[in-house]
């Protein structure tokens, strides 16, 4: 029997997204393709994925012009598909729709809706070079007419939460988006004995010196509004924050210059994102205010 296949747009950091869709495959027994897997992202084999992994433009480029070479090579890869009975897309991937055979089923998880094209759109536009605005700004909105056709196209829509379950409803005209919560695996979450915090913060070089911190481990962007936190404890040299961060992270150069020179701002990379709950358990508190988040899973 023809199995299903997962189709995320990118796992180029070790996010919810990435790391939910790496569980869904395994429930479904689905392979996954993708643009590009980096290997800043989660080593699935680890995670126990056994199935094939597809790349459709492992020479992925950040930026406008990545993004647009990314969604062009959704729109033109269509031998895959032939071997599947069930799709399931994610997040940018569902441009892959169009190339769908006939009696094929379809289903779009949406993490959030395309934020570039709807409320987050002019945090975007103010990103492009200032004579090519106007440009970006037609473009997008003809990308945004192409996703509504995209979303109407789509079999079965499975949303994180109430907002986006709205957001489909207002904001793409499909009414009949059912909420899947993503899943939290609580028993990582545990009460430690000192013996082994001290060994993961001896491996992530995480000195006893920040201890009673607080904690950010958003995606640094500014939709995650990292800069506002990073002001706040410019305000407060007395509190302690560790800023946890991913290669992959969009504006990290930008918030580290921010936080120059401030002793209690520390960013650090986890080695291992395993020894996240650790480095939780010790927090004060994780500080968590995105800009109209869809589940809010860092809280969770």
């Amino acid at each position: 029997m023809k199995k299903m296949l997962l189709f995320h747009d990118t796992f180029l950091m070790r996010g919810w997204a990435e790391r939910m869709n790496i569980e869904l495959a395994k429930a479904f027994d689905a392979d996954i393709a993708t643009a590009t897997w980096s290997r800043d992202c989660y080593d699935a084999s680890s995670m126990w994925f056994n199935w094939e992994i597809f790349e459709t433009n492992s020479n992925f480029k950040k930026g406008i012009l990545g993004f647009l070479k990314m969604k062009w090579s959704f729109f033109r890869s269509k031998k895959i598909l032939k071997n599947y009975t069930y799709i399931l897309f994610s997040n940018e991937a569902i441009s892959w729709i169009w190339n769908i055979l006939p009696g094929t089923k379809t289903y779009y998880y949406a993490h959030s809706i395309s934020r570039h094209l709807f409320d987050q759109r002019e945090d975007y536009i103010k990103k492009v070079p200032f004579l090519l605005r106007p440009a970006f700004r037609l473009f997008s909105l003809i990308l945004r007419e192409i996703y509504k056709k995209e979303i109407a196209k789509v079999g079965t829509i499975f949303v994180n939460s109430k907002e986006n379950q709205n957001n489909m409803k207002t904001l793409l005209s499909r009414d009949d988006a059912i909420v899947i919560y993503p899943s939290v695996d609580t028993e990582k979450f545990n009460i430690f004995s000192k013996k082994e915090i001290l060994q993961v913060f001896a491996i992530e070089w995480l000195s006893m010196w920040y201890k009673e911190y607080y904690i950010s481990f958003s995606r640094l962007t500014h939709a995650k509004r990292i800069d506002t936190i990073i002001r706040a404890f410019k305000k407060n040299p007395d509190k302690k924050i560790v800023i946890l961060y991913g290669k992959n992270d969009s504006q990290k150069d930008e918030f580290m210059n921010l936080a120059n020179g401030y002793a209690n701002i520390i960013f650090h990379e986890l080695t291992d994102n395993n020894n996240l709950p650790y480095v939780i358990w010790w927090a004060i508190a994780s500080i968590c205010i995105s800009k109209n988040e869809d589940f809010w899973m860092v809280a969770i």
